[in-house]
């Protein structure tokens, strides 16, 4: 019988950038951010809500799939990368921005957010009619692919989003039974403290919101997630980092 494993997906909300400690300068050089996040990997997931929610609800692993400014598709073909063996999945798909999306290059997985100003970013703004709900309904897709899936596999599934929970996602009645809250709804918090000065990212204090309000919704909505009490350790594993330290005694 393999493990009860909570899978996570998403962008740096879901790996965890914001997590920076004392360290609370604002960093404008991308090179600098990149140079941050190395030294602070281990904060990202000892403090990201991914570690808190997983340890409350006694999952025996976590697999965080986050990926710095990931887009919906590109999450879906990271995920469909992977091999969970003979484990017990569960997924928390924490949506990022509908506007990007990706393609394979030099057998990579490519995101592309198209206000960055590449020129495929923008010929597809040019492209698109309606940037709004065209890529709500890109998303859409994606979403119900994860929800076939998923239903495939034996895998339980839940959905939220950090930016855009919009009209169009709430009018798939097919695919709401898979949202985190009743009704699809940003989740990330809005009070300036728990927002890090450092990048724009949710903090320690807001990554921790964060995972209290999934937790409640979690208890009130989808208890099927509620694997034992509470776990002081669990296995944490990162394939996108796998490259960095990860200091697995602080998880």
């Amino acid at each position: 019988m393999g493990k009860n494993t909570l899978v996570v997906m998403g962008c740096s909300m879901t790996e965890g950038q914001g997590c920076w400690g004392d360290f609370n300068k604002h960093i404008t050089k991308v090179d600098d951010i990149l140079k941050l996040r190395k030294k602070y990997i281990n904060r990202f997931y000892e403090f990201g809500w991914p570690n808190i929610v997983a340890k409350e609800l006694g999952f025996d692993k976590v697999i965080n799939l986050g990926k710095i400014g990931s887009s919906t598709s590109g999450q879906l073909k990271f995920f469909k990368e992977q091999n969970f063996g003979n484990d017990n999945v569960y997924i928390i798909w924490m949506l990022t921005e509908p506007i990007r999306f990706s393609f394979y290059k030099k057998g990579k997985i490519k995101n592309i957010h198209p206000a960055k100003g590449t020129p495929i970013g923008n010929s597809y703004i040019d492209f698109v009619d309606d940037i709004t709900l065209d890529s709500c309904l890109e998303q859409l897709f994606y979403i119900k692919c994860m929800r076939d899936i998923s239903k495939l596999n034996n895998y339980n599934l839940l959905i939220t989003h950090w930016n855009s929970a919009s009209k169009h996602t709430q009018s798939l009645d097919d695919v709401t039974d898979n949202y985190l809250h009743k009704v699809p709804t940003t989740i990330l918090p809005s009070n300036r403290k728990f927002i890090s000065n450092v990048c724009g990212h949710p903090n320690e204090l807001g990554y921790d919101w964060m995972a209290k309000t999934i937790l409640k919704e979690i208890k009130n909505n989808n208890k099927n997630f509620i694997i034992s009490d509470k776990k002081d350790k669990l296995e944490y594993i990162a394939p996108e980092h796998k490259s960095y330290t990860i200091n697995k005694e602080l998880l």
